[in-house]
């Protein structure tokens, strides 16, 4: 089964982060103990200070070398702390990250705090732990989205399918434009074997957002369930935003001969195969089209590439060994494909 990976968590608005961080400054002015008022004007928000202007202009590791500077001089620095976790973060340091997370937490935790620590604990593979900590955001704030979908994931990984399914309709419910969450869903009823359940999430999202991956993956249920009807109007509209997809062409090319279209049907086809040389299903597919239009020689064309394609399939084989009998009456050569068949 296919699953959308998460990665997009870890990734912040410089923005929004600042005004996190400045907050959280707020925050600690407000209730540091009174002989530690004088932080603001202390050597660690000073060099806290200049750890954001170089954040901001993205410059990662002169930011580190400020931050370190500022904890040093003042260890409860929580903004500080979790400021470097991200910078750690950007820099792909993640065991130094979940570091500067973990004595974060020590002094304040929040749901960004801990959607982090899940994010850390996901990559490295450490599932429970991950699933604990996103249970601590959808705790602290149950409508939070992508603690939510990170939840969802994880149990995903853990094979608890049904238990996902429930915050995974949560997540859509509260917004039905994340289309991460639509084809999640889509993945999971897929899998259990409810793929309409699945094609009705896709279908309001995709006529929400207008995303292609979201009307891609509708048009490929529906073809799969053989529900030409509802496909092909779909597939045409893909097309109209993307010509590089040789799927959605070869998708049409088995519509249009269900539809007794051969001739349209060969031309999507073709232009499967022209994009995609080594697309077995639109060449086998191909030869059979070529085979009932009496053209054997570009039939055997098409089958003998799919025989380069996959060396091991019989059916092509078998077709090469009843050309060579039915329309050429070569038996020397039908008798070698049709070895190569058994």
């Amino acid at each position: 089964m296919r699953i959308i990976k998460i990665e997009h968590f870890a990734k912040v608005s410089k923005n929004k982060a600042l005004i996190l961080f400045l907050f959280l400054g707020l925050f600690i002015g407000a209730f540091v103990r009174s002989g530690s008022a004088d932080i603001w004007k202390s050597p660690s928000f000073e060099h806290y200070s200049r750890a954001l202007t170089l954040f901001n202009e993205g410059k990662l590791n002169e930011c580190r070398s400020e931050l370190k500077k500022s904890i040093a001089e003042y260890p409860q620095n929580v903004p500080a702390l979790y400021l470097l976790g991200e910078v750690e973060l950007r820099l792909g340091h993640e065991k130094e990250a979940l570091a500067a997370f973990f004595e974060t937490e020590k002094l304040y935790g929040w749901t960004a705090l801990w959607s982090r620590i899940a994010y850390l604990y996901l990559n490295a593979g450490q599932l429970d732990k991950a699933q604990h900590s996103y249970l601590k955001v959808i705790k602290h704030d149950p409508k939070n989205r992508d603690g939510l979908k990170g939840l969802a994931y994880v149990l995903i990984e853990q094979g608890k399918e049904t238990q996902a399914l429930a915050y995974l309709g949560r997540a859509f419910q509260l917004n039905p434009k994340d289309a991460d969450v639509a084809l999640m869903l889509a993945d999971v009823y897929e899998k259990n074997k409810e793929p309409q359940k699945g094609e009705a999430a896709l279908s309001k999202g995709f006529h929400l957002t207008g995303d292609l991956r979201l009307g891609r993956r509708l048009a490929l249920s529906l073809f799969n369930r053989k529900d030409y009807e509802k496909a092909s109007p779909l597939f045409e509209k893909l097309l109209s935003s993307d010509t590089t997809d040789p799927e959605i062409y070869y998708c049409l090319g088995v519509i249009r001969r269900t539809q007794g279209d051969d001739t349209e049907a060969r031309e999507y086809l073709k232009k499967a195969v022209s994009l995609n040389p080594d697309y077995y299903e639109a060449s086998f597919n191909l030869g059979i089209l070529y085979l009932e239009a009496k053209a054997p020689e570009k039939a055997i064309a098409c089958f003998k590439k799919c025989t380069k394609i996959r060396p091991k399939s019989k059916e092509a084989f078998k077709q090469l060994g009843t050309i060579y009998e039915t329309y050429f009456l070569d038996m020397k050569k039908a008798k070698y494909y049709y070895e190569q068949a058994e």
